[in-house]
């Protein structure tokens, strides 16, 4: 079953629970050590096999670095009745880990810490162009600052009710269209990104596949700060290399924040870190029964 027969329930949270991360106190092996064990498993989907199992679930992990913030997230999907290919009920669960730094006058740097975890239950659609997916759920989120900043609002920990939704088009068209976002009323938190892309190569060799790139956009944010987003993306399929099935997403652009500087030395308390470039890497993986 090829990777873009899937539903796009698959959001690249991107800074969703909006953070940052101390650069010193961050390992990028973080980002490698899931492809690494999923290698060893024997069940994970490969290639397209009429007599191999429907894929029944999905387990995707990305970091995201920008100005004064990194995130590191991983999630998964499952589908109820044991088919991501077709319509069908779906359960999802993803966490995320953010630190983040800003500035005030009266407390200079304050570092920030933000744990986030959701579970939520939805319906998705799949047709032979497009897949498209809709959740609801509860939203946990717990924000530390260092010192502690009393007036900001996004600090301590609020449970909330979580809608997210998606849309992606197959990749065997010649074009690439994805949009996807959510809302949470834990901090007011939400996020809305939209890609649109052509495909460059069909399959460049036996691995690497399914070759798209283009420009996306996007904005999030929290009852506190507000940031928005604009740059490209590469999007492409690996086969036979440390997992039997997956896709990954690169991207990278500029970020504006709001507020980002009152030209007093103080900064935007957005939890998705500063004004300037950002970069983003997500790998995604399939399995059967």
């Amino acid at each position: 079953m090829d990777c873009g027969r899937i539903a796009a329930f698959f959001p690249c949270k991107a800074n969703g629970g909006n953070g940052d991360i101390c650069m010193k106190n961050f390992s990028p092996a973080a980002v490698f050590a899931l492809p690494l064990i999923l290698s060893l498993n024997p069940a994970i989907a490969q290639g397209t096999d009429d007599e191999a199992p429907p894929i029944s679930a999905a387990l995707w992990q990305g970091t995201d670095i920008a100005n004064r913030s990194t995130a590191v997230w991983a999630g998964g999907a499952y589908a109820v009745n044991n088919d991501l290919t077709t319509h069908g009920f779906m359960l999802r669960a993803d966490a995320e880990y953010n630190e983040y730094s800003y500035f005030t006058n009266d407390l200079g740097k304050v570092n920030g810490k933000e744990w986030q975890g959701d579970v939520m239950l939805g319906y998705q659609l799949v047709y032979t162009t497009f897949s498209a997916g809709l959740y609801l759920g509860v939203d946990f989120r717990d924000d530390h600052l260092s010192p502690r900043d009393l007036s900001n609002s996004v600090r301590g920990n609020e449970v909330g009710f979580k809608v997210d939704a998606d849309f992606e088009t197959e990749t065997e068209l010649p074009y690439y269209f994805g949009a996807d976002g959510y809302y949470s009323t834990a901090f007011y938190s939400y996020l809305a990104r939209g890609r649109v892309g052509v495909k460059v190569i069909e399959e460049l060799d036996a691995n690497f596949k399914q070759i798209f790139v283009g420009a996306e956009g996007y904005a999030l944010g929290n009852e506190e700060s507000d940031a928005q987003r604009a740059g490209g993306f590469l999007k492409f399929e690996l086969s036979n290399l440390l997992v039997r099935t997956a896709s990954i997403t690169l991207s990278g652009g500029y970020q504006f924040v709001n507020g980002n500087d009152n030209g007093t030395g103080t900064t935007s308390t957005s939890t998705a870190g500063g004004e300037g470039g950002y970069g983003m890497i997500e790998f995604k993986y399939l399995f059967r029964p």
